[in-house]
């Protein structure tokens, strides 16, 4: 959903026919990704239906589509971590966030780190390594000089995006990512369609010099 309010491009890997969109709530989903001129891909006829076997399948088309891939969480027999494996098999880079041990979310992704993932604490690490994996990216430094400007921005007080483009002249598309990487970073939060500095910020900030 964030890709689409956001006026993000949202590209969705189904695994049955468009007749038969599963869960049955997604129609709504699947609507606004076309409205907003995005794409649902299918490799099965529009009367298909759905069939649990098929979302491994599923899985492969999107590692296979995607440049790389992020897993965020996911157990250790999951369609996620069939994504992660698949991608590792076509040679494309794969990021996980790692967790507690214990944690059964987190019992694929670490797993996978242990297979070989790249471990994700920041999105910087995502875009160091596609720069040196030799994608097309735009340079992480300069990437990081947009975050402080939109940072600033949004701390001299709360900045919907049009005024963050308009304030920054930057394009939506640069925004859009800039907003998620601080957004990840846990320094801003959407309120109310306006950015904000999330509360306390600044104090965790101290506290983690004082600290060091």
């Amino acid at each position: 959903m964030t890709s689409i309010n956001e006026a993000g491009k949202t590209i969705a890997v189904v695994a049955s026919g468009f007749d038969h969109i599963y869960p049955k709530q997604n129609e709504k989903l699947f609507h606004q990704i076309i409205e907003k001129g995005g794409c649902i891909i299918s490799e099965y006829p529009p009367e298909t239906e759905v069939d649990m076997g098929k979302f491994p399948k599923r899985n492969i088309i999107i590692s296979a589509i995607s440049i790389a891939t992020l897993i965020v969480e996911a157990t250790t027999k999951c369609g996620s971590t069939i994504t992660g494996r698949e991608t590792m098999k076509q040679n494309k880079p794969l990021f996980c966030v790692p967790g507690d041990a214990d944690a059964v979310l987190s019992g694929g992704t670490n797993q996978l780190i242990l297979e070989g993932a790249y471990l994700v604490t920041t999105p910087y690490d995502i875009l160091d390594t596609l720069e040196f994996e030799g994608y097309n990216y735009e340079n992480a430094i300069t990437v990081k000089e947009n975050c402080k400007s939109v940072f600033k921005a949004i701390t001299a007080s709360p900045k919907t995006i049009d005024e963050l483009i308009e304030e920054t002249e930057l394009d939506i598309v640069d925004i859009n990512e800039i907003l998620l990487i601080l957004e990840m970073d846990d320094m801003i939060r959407n309120e109310g369609g306006k950015y904000v500095v999330k509360p306390n910020y600044y104090r965790d900030r101290r506290k983690k010099k004082s600290e060091t």
